[in-house]
């Protein structure tokens, strides 16, 4: 696992890109804190009774029709209510090498509060674009979140050998992501 200063190196060297640079102040001893956008997508029961994950892989834009945009202005919060989960981005762009491997991590002031942040957990060699995170509220009462919250943490592994099939290459999902992904499809691949 790389320390902090190793993330700092990688990041002035280049190899590690995360755009804008966070400040030294979101950097703890093995990870780097990332911070919430202010582009969310919530889910409408309206839309529907139930998701239905077969329908995920059949219909492209199936998640788009049963979540609405959200964008959170002038500071304003986003009341995130029990057992709710939201659709979101880091602010930070992020762009991985093929010798590194990086995970999300939840952060655990938010964890004490009830606020739990996920992905797919493991960043894979060679990704690049902006993290879309699932955060739930797990506690019994409502949490504000507001843009620019440190949302989450990075951690940064080097592997043994630099991969040969970088995410890019694997023809995966997400590369190059803007803002929180509900679903990619293989012909969205860029």
């Amino acid at each position: 696992m790389l320390s902090n200063v190793d993330i700092w190196r990688c990041l002035e060297e280049g190899s590690i890109v995360i755009r804008p640079r966070p400040p030294k102040t979101r950097f703890a001893g093995a990870s780097v804190d990332l911070t919430l956008s202010e582009e969310i997508r919530v889910f409408d029961t309206s839309k529907c009774p139930f998701i239905d994950y077969r329908l995920i892989e059949k219909e492209p834009d199936y998640l788009l029709k049963v979540t609405n945009p959200l964008r959170l202005i002038d500071g304003a919060p986003l009341i995130l209510h029990p057992g709710k989960v939201i659709i979101c981005s880091t602010v930070e762009w992020i762009e991985v090498p093929n010798s590194l491997a990086a995970e999300v991590h939840g952060r655990s002031s938010l964890a004490r509060i009830g606020v739990l942040p996920h992905t797919a957990g493991k960043i894979d060699p060679g990704w690049k674009g902006r993290l879309t995170l699932e955060v739930s509220n797990v506690s019994e009462i409502p949490v504000a979140l507001y843009p620019g919250v440190a949302i989450c943490q990075l951690v940064f592994h080097q592997l043994i050998s630099p991969a040969d099939l970088s995410y890019k290459e694997a023809l995966s999902k997400y590369q190059g992501q803007m803002g929180p992904s509900v679903a990619a499809t293989r012909d969205e691949i860029g």
